[in-house]
């Protein structure tokens, strides 16, 4: 799957200005934006475009935008992570990409991992915690699966002693002829889209028409914090 077109000064810049208030993005943004390709600058116009479409509705959407408040723990281009409203313990952490992603298949590559990644460093961090004993991570994706916001969201869960929550299920025997049937017909698949998403990724051609002072003028009323 495709990677963000931008170098790692870059995205580092991005991550600072997508932290500052709106006021302050506007007076920043034009001076940053003259130094993006087209490319580059189609690229942030897509993400934003994407956000947009569904950031009026979306609670973890409006967070990012600033409009809803929560208690943040980290932020920065590309993901949050805040504290649960309705914990399942103390320090149940939700991690989410700022980009408005429905359903945890359609997360691109980077996404994905930059999301785990600091799911890593949460769950070292909330391990810390006094009497916690272990986390859980968690992803609801699709209704059947308890999915209630359509905005991929992994769950950090710390463990405590006797804290009621429970993750289990009554496992039932599998035939060895039923896992290998499946085998059949899954692990081609994962072959397949893993070696595609490993294949270096065409560029996207130049758009001259495209300047930076386009991306101003059509994006005034949103924070930057949106891409």
């Amino acid at each position: 799957m495709a990677e963000t077109p931008f170098s790692p000064e870059q995205l580092q810049r991005l991550t600072e200005i997508s932290k500052l208030p709106p006021e302050e993005q506007k007076k920043i943004l034009p001076d940053f934006l003259k130094t993006l390709s087209p490319e580059q600058i189609k690229y942030l116009q897509e993400q934003q475009g994407q956000t947009a479409k569904q950031g009026s509705s979306c609670p973890f959407c409006l967070i990012v935008q600033k409009k809803l408040d929560a208690v943040v723990l980290y932020e920065d281009y590309m993901v949050m992570a805040v504290l649960d409203i309705r914990p399942a313990t103390k320090g149940h952490t939700v991690l989410f990409p700022k980009q408005h992603i429905a359903d945890f298949s359609s997360l691109q590559g980077e996404q994905s991992n930059k999301l785990f990644s600091l799911a890593h460093t949460v769950t070292g961090v909330l391990e810390n915690l006094e009497g916690c004993e272990g986390t859980n991570l968690f992803v609801a994706n699709g209704t059947l699966a308890g999915q209630t916001v359509d905005h991929v969201l992994l769950h950090v869960i710390p463990r405590y002693k006797d804290d009621g929550v429970s993750l289990t299920w009554q496992g039932k025997p599998a035939s060895q002829e039923s896992l290998q049937q499946l085998q059949q017909q899954i692990a081609p698949q994962l072959s397949s889209l893993e070696q595609k998403a490993s294949e270096p990724q065409p560029s996207t051609p130049p758009n001259t028409k495209t300047s930076s002072s386009d991306l101003l003028e059509e994006n005034t009323d949103e924070p930057f914090a949106d891409f």
